[in-house]
């Protein structure tokens, strides 16, 4: 019956072929769940979290060995972590939550307004999420309170969010567009990540398609999806920025994705989960 339960919970390949990956990047495992997830992601070789509709939330520290179930409730859309190692999620009716044991969730005080499609947190005080109006949301007292974030007219729809100070926040959106605020909105310089020889369609990619990490407003890494007709020809673009904010493609690593496809890089940004079509990809840096 233990074995029975063991193989329900999870099936771990790790995959040691060369057929999906490139560059600086080792795929260190792939992961095929007997439950349903929306998205997942890993900070390190052993501890991650799968989310889902209807509460679904998963979290192992073995690497996989292991997933067991965390009491939650309503549709989850969006993941974070903090350098410390807790997880955060939300999604469904702005509830947002924090894994602190891999074993419990503790809910914030006050819940966002809307559903909540991207969150990100600096630390446990200071957070940012999107919600599905394309609103941005900050907190500096742990989600007691919620405040709206002036955007610029141009901004698109959100992709992807990263808040590297209490006051600093990058935000990248459909458009391919970097916008970059030091001062919480009241002032963005934006720029346009290159795509060179890559054909990216912006307008199909969704939350998730792209992650970021930044120390400060000129020092990040920026992943995103650059989707191909054939999905086996696709790729994910991984940036560097320099002077200012300015992107640079540093990678690619080759691997079947699609729009739907999600990405989460490690706070530290050594780990990249790539998530979708029932499986979890996971890459570690080799810098």
């Amino acid at each position: 019956m233990e074995d029975k339960m063991k193989k329900m919970l999870l099936m771990l390949l790790v995959l040691t072929t060369a057929s999906c990956g490139g560059g600086k990047w080792e795929k260190k495992a792939e992961y095929k769940t007997s439950f349903p997830f929306t998205m997942a992601g890993f900070i390190n070789d052993d501890c991650g979290i799968t989310v889902g509709m209807f509460g679904e939330v998963h979290s192992t520290k073995n690497g996989g060995k292991e997933w067991p179930k965390i009491p939650e409730f309503n549709d989850k859309y969006a993941i974070d972590a903090l350098a410390t190692g807790q997880f955060i999620h939300a999604g469904f009716a702005g509830k947002v939550g924090i894994i602190a044991d891999g074993e419990t969730s503790e809910p914030l005080e006050s819940p966002i307004s809307g559903i909540v499609m991207l969150v990100n947190f600096l630390d446990e005080q200071t957070g940012c999420a999107v919600n599905k109006l394309n609103d941005i949301k900050f907190t500096a007292d742990g989600g007691n309170t919620w405040q709206d974030i002036q955007k610029p007219e141009t901004m698109g729809i959100i992709i992807s969010i990263d808040l590297y100070s209490k006051n600093g926040i990058c935000v990248l959106d459909n458009t391919g567009r970097l916008y970059v605020t030091n001062d919480g909105g009241a002032n963005w310089k934006k720029t346009a990540l290159p795509v060179e020889k890559y054909i990216i369609n912006f307008r199909e990619l969704k939350p998730y398609s792209a992650s970021m990490r930044f120390s400060d407003e000129s020092n990040g890494t920026i992943a995103i999806i650059a989707p191909a007709k054939e999905a086996k020809k696709s790729s994910v673009l991984v940036y560097k920025t320099v002077d200012g904010a300015k992107p640079v493609i540093a990678d690619e690593i080759r691997c079947g994705l699609n729009a739907g496809s999600k990405l989460f890089l490690s706070p530290d940004s050594s780990y990249l989960t790539v998530s979708g079509d029932d499986a979890i990809i996971l890459f570690k840096g080799m810098d």
